[in-house]
């Protein structure tokens, strides 16, 4: 059985592919362009939808759009064909644009905040031996950190 090309659209709920394209430049003079609208999580090219892929996103159903979007600076997508990016945590980030995961921050430093696209250094006078951590930690009685980013703190001198 043959199917009209507004027919074929319908059974395939409004996806564009290789047949369609071939009989709306052969046969039909007009097309209902709302029957080929993309979807959420989608990207339209030459008649056809497409997953927009890891890193990216689209939040408009029934579009027209040519491109997904790519998630912002402390943002990542993991999956394809999504509609929004998802938040990097606290002790994570992501500091470029695209992203299929976050970053730990580093031992020496830390991030307090969600959504971020960096670490902050700790301070003199703290630490942090762990990654992916949201804070630092204050050196004990007896101890210090003369410097930025420590991983640990050094014991006084006798006599200090």
């Amino acid at each position: 059985m043959f199917l009209s090309c507004l027919e074929f659209a319908a059974a395939k709920k409004g996806k564009y592919n290789t047949f369609c394209t071939i009989c709306i430049l052969l046969f039909m003079k007009t097309v209902n362009v709302n029957a080929w609208s993309c979807g959420a999580g989608e990207r339209y090219t030459w008649y056809q939808c497409y997953d927009c892929q890891i890193g990216f996103y689209q939040n408009q159903d029934s579009h027209y759009d040519t491109a997904c979007i790519a998630c912002p600076q402390g943002k990542y997508q993991n999956e394809e064909k999504k509609i929004s990016c998802i938040d990097c945590l606290a002790g994570q980030y992501a500091d470029q644009n695209a992203q299929k995961w976050c970053k730990w921050c580093a031992t020496g430093r830390y991030q307090n905040q969600k959504s971020k696209a960096g670490c902050i250094d700790c301070a003199t006078g703290r630490y942090q031996n762990q990654e992916s951590k949201a804070g630092c930690i204050d050196c004990s009685v007896g101890q210090y950190a003369d410097q930025n980013t420590q991983k640990w703190c050094k014991w006084c001198a006798t006599g200090d």
